[in-house]
């Protein structure tokens, strides 16, 4: 076997050696030797696709399944392609050639689909209503019928026969199974914060759930609904099956995170997922002040891997892949391959030979979208991938709204379907989100390695403290808090949101950005919406978060002092005897969903924050409050 190019990552980003390495497979794992000038221990080979440790024997599920078990934003149907934009809410139907036949709103904002091919029906989230839309398809789409859900649907599947539907609900934090014929709850389980994908099992006996933070995946036995939490991410090591990490004394702490992506190749799951190095290490006892993360000594400050991890506690594999955003997965059993959507760099890729042992780096599809009206080329921004039975690789343009489809039988062409949508957003606002999302640029982060959109997943945080110019700082939150919330960076430096997005680039190493590129992505960021809150009915506190309200507000406890006004901010800056000069008073909207606290991320929960940190850091009186006083006060702080 050869290997024509190695990418050898240093420091933040990528750089290409070109020549050839001979390697040898051995239990299916992909060997590569360090090119002799390079020093052993001070860089991380990285490949297209290496394994870590060896897979485990993975059974190919057999044939296509009538359902789709998988969670996805796009499913191939007999005569052509359903597909749902998150955006606006839109389900279209479009026929083999890509033209839309039907479409139909399923809400304001949408989640994903799953499809009964055998009853021609799909079922869709409605994100924002919190339902399940059930529509008929045909020559055209008929709604059909209405399950209500938790709070914020946002994965579903079906199982193999048909008969159960489960749906993950990001502020409901629970995973619920509905009869797919008449919509009745069968079971309702705690999940836990950020759900995102849900994949059953080909046997119907298993399903795994993913998420945006936690670095676990939940592993739910249908029959019993018995839950138990499995890490995704690779045990901590020195080096990792001929991937090296750096020096023996330089191993820095990982974190993974992003797991927008889960699927099963027969009853072993696959999620795609975010290694994190958010603390640069020492290296010969010197700190570097000019990384973000990562470190000098080989390790980026972020990877992407594939977790194969079998039913039970068995061999778990855990492979390298060369992209910056993984969105969604699928399995395509004709081909015995995997197929990866990367967001941020308009590729869908394929991991080859996915059952026989011999798993291997396969085709890199480059989904370029060209927008003939203005000449200019668009971010398609992959965030579904399916196969058609003609063997056509069909990838959902969440950012162009479009659907392409590549041609393997015709030198992988690539054609497109029209926009199936129109967005909400104002032309520079869509430009901002497409630079949220971008990777390889070297304006954004050193070499391209950074997105915004890698540490902030929809505009959300990562629950990480980054080490930044000798500080651990925590990642913010930005959706909802960005209106009004001036000045921003956690000492305040940065007057307003301009300001703070251009500085914000060369903190990541970048080549910086111009003022009109800042102005589109403060458009995008303004219009985000803020993150929905568990727990709060119809907008009506309870007793209980009502007692807590008039503790916030009472001035012996002191959380108004600084925490006024609608985006509970003073925007002033104060002295807390720390790391920081100072710290910027920040906004306390979607306090509930930016755990860990306090500037440095010390503390873990809303309740560390209120009985440590805020006394610890003088930020009120919390040690006149009795247990069942902190409990209230909680209540209201998570409706916020």
């Amino acid at each position: 076997m050869k290997t024509p190019v190695v990418m050898v990552a240093v420091g933040l980003g990528l750089l290409a050696f070109v020549g050839t390495a001979s390697t040898k497979p051995a239990m299916g794992r992909s060997m590569h030797r360090m090119p002799p000038s390079i020093a052993p221990g001070d860089v991380a080979i990285h490949t297209a696709f290496a394994m870590l440790n060896a897979p485990p024997q993975m059974r190919a599920a057999v044939g296509q399944s009538d359902r789709t078990s998988t969670s996805a934003s796009i499913a191939a149907i007999a005569d052509g392609v359903l597909v749902v934009d998150d955006e606006t809410g839109t389900l279209t139907l479009l026929d083999k050639l890509g033209k839309p036949r039907a479409s139909a709103s399923v809400g304001r904002i949408a989640g994903q689909l799953a499809v009964d091919r055998e009853r021609s029906t799909v079922f869709v989230a409605n994100r924002a209503g919190d339902t399940i839309e059930v529509l008929q398809y045909g020559k055209a789409l008929t709604k059909k019928a209405r399950f209500v859900t938790a709070a914020e649907p946002f994965g579903v599947a079906l199982t193999p026969n048909g008969e159960t539907l489960l749906v993950t609900t990001v502020a409901g934090r629970a995973l619920q199974a509905f009869a797919s014929d008449s919509g009745d709850v069968l079971w309702s389980i705690d999940i836990g914060p950020e759900a995102r994908a849900v994949a059953i099992s080909p046997d119907g006996k298993e399903a795994v759930v993913s998420f945006l933070g936690s670095g676990a995946i939940a592993r739910v036995a249908l029959d019993t609904q018995k839950v138990r939490f499995e890490a995704i991410g690779a045990t901590r090591s020195t080096t990792e099956e001929g991937v090296n990490l750096g020096r023996s004394q330089n191993v820095p702490q990982r974190f993974s995170r992003n797991a927008f992506a889960a699927t099963f190749v027969g009853n072993t799951a696959v999620v795609a997922y975010q290694q994190s190095t958010p603390k640069a290490i020492a290296v010969n006892q010197q700190e570097s002040r000019g990384t973000y993360g990562g470190s000098s000594a080989g390790n980026p400050p972020l990877v992407h891997r594939l977790a194969f991890m079998p039913r039970g506690w068995n061999s778990p594999g855990r492979a390298h892949v060369r992209m910056q955003m993984p969105r969604a997965i699928a399995y395509d059993a004709a081909q015995d391959e995997l197929l990866i959507a990367d967001l941020s760099t308009d590729e869908v890729i394929s991991v080859a030979h996915a059952t026989n042992g011999e798993m291997a780096a396969g085709q890199r599809y480059t989904i370029r979208d060209a927008n003939q009206a203005s000449g200019s080329v668009e971010m398609c921004g992959p965030k579904g991938v399916a196969t058609t039975s003609e063997g056509k690789v069909v990838v959902h343009c969440s950012l162009s709204k479009r659907v392409a489809f590549v041609d393997r039988k015709d030198n992988n062409k690539v054609t497109f379907s029209p926009v199936l949508a129109k967005s909400k957003l104002s032309a520079a606002a869509k430009r901002g989100r497409m630079l949220f999302h971008k990777g390889g640029d070297a304006r954004l982060s050193s070499r391209g390695a950074m997105a915004c959109a890698n540490c902030h997943p929809e505009g959300r945080n990562d629950g990480l403290s980054w080490r930044i110019e000798g500080t651990d700082l925590q990642t913010p939150l930005l959706a909802g808090r960005m209106n009004g919330t001036h000045p921003f960076k956690w000492d305040g430096q940065d007057k307003d949101l301009h300001t703070s997005l251009m500085h914000t680039v060369v903190r990541l190493g970048g080549h910086g950005i111009a003022p009109s590129d800042a102005k589109d992505l403060q458009a995008y960021l303004e219009n985000m919406e803020g993150v929905r809150v568990a727990g709060l009915a119809n907008a009506t506190l309870s007793a209980k978060q009502h007692r807590g309200k008039a503790l916030f507000n009472r001035e012996d406890v002191g959380c108004r002092t600084c925490h006024s006004g609608k985006n509970y901010s003073d925007g002033k800056s104060y002295e807390m005897g720390d790391d920081l000069d100072k710290v910027n008073t920040p906004s306390l909207i979607g306090l509930a969903a930016s755990a860990p606290y306090y500037h440095d991320g010390s503390a873990a929960s809303l309740r560390a924050l209120v009985l440590g940190n805020a006394s610890v850091q003088g930020m009120g009186h919390m040690e006149i409050l009795d247990d069942k006083e902190v409990d209230e006060l909680i209540a209201f702080l998570e409706t916020l």
